[in-house]
């Protein structure tokens, strides 16, 4: 005789049912998502703010004499910009996460490694950095120039310093204002007429670039009369050309 209830109680459990016995609650499961979510949100904003508190470090030190201290905050707060919240997550409106070096602290990094350490290579990483965040930053343009004039790159210290120049000249926004343009101006010019005299002859219409650095130094002398360097450079430019004829 068949028991009643036998039949249900030998009946296989459907595969649904053994799905959702076997599947965690869906509390469980949102708990694990949004902790997740909390863990890649908040990490990547306290990197942020450590990379922006060392970034206001490096500055600081700066200001206090501190050259050595600044590159070490300000080379760890580079290190940090590369897991940002704004390098994880993206830009948000308002600049709400720090994103890494503002164009002037770079520009400032690389003054003090060669201040302090005299790196040449790694000031200009720096300065190259600080121009692609502020193209128109023209002490970073100048400080280039001056660094790729000591390395025996002429032609591309010409450029830089002719780029600051430039910059000066038409007032460019976002050009940090010089407290002496006239002054900057000229030295700028008298360093764009040395390095057009180091060039090759081959390099400069005319067949020589002297003509072309002596109208450089009369571009200083036009920013700053009297100006020493230019005044000395002219009559050496003179000099030359008397013992040339």
């Amino acid at each position: 005789p068949v028991v009643p209830g036998a039949t249900m109680a030998n009946k296989p459990r459907s595969n649904k049912q053994s799905k959702r016995r076997a599947s965690p609650p869906a509390s469980a499961l949102r708990r694990h998502v949004v902790a997740s979510l909390l863990v890649a949100v908040s990490l990547p904003a306290a990197l942020s703010l450590c990379g922006s508190r060392l970034e206001r470090s490096g500055l600081l030190a700066l200001e206090q004499g501190e050259p050595a201290t600044a590159v070490a905050q300000l080379t760890r707060a580079r290190q940090f910009a590369a897991y940002s919240g704004a390098a994880l997550l993206g830009r948000l409106p308002g600049g709400l996460l720090w994103s890494g070096l503002s164009p002037n602290s770079e520009y400032a990094a690389g003054r003090a490694v060669l201040e302090s350490r005299g790196e040449v290579l790694a000031a200009i990483d720096h300065f190259d950095a600080a121009i692609r965040g502020n193209p128109n930053l023209w002490p970073a343009h100048a400080n280039l120039a001056a660094v790729q004039a000591g390395l025996g790159d002429v032609m591309a210290a010409l450029e830089a310093c002719q780029r600051a120049i430039d910059i000066l000249v038409i007032r460019a926004d976002d050009a940090p204002a010089p407290a002496d343009p006239g002054q900057v101006l000229s030295d700028l010019h008298l360093m764009a007429g040395q390095l057009l005299e180091r060039l090759p002859a081959s390099r400069c219409s005319g067949g020589s670039c002297l003509p072309h650095a002596a109208d450089a130094y009369q571009r200083a002398l036009a920013n700053v009369a009297g100006h020493e360097g230019a005044s000395a450079a002219l009559e050496r430019l003179a000099e030359l050309q008397q013992e040339a004829a």
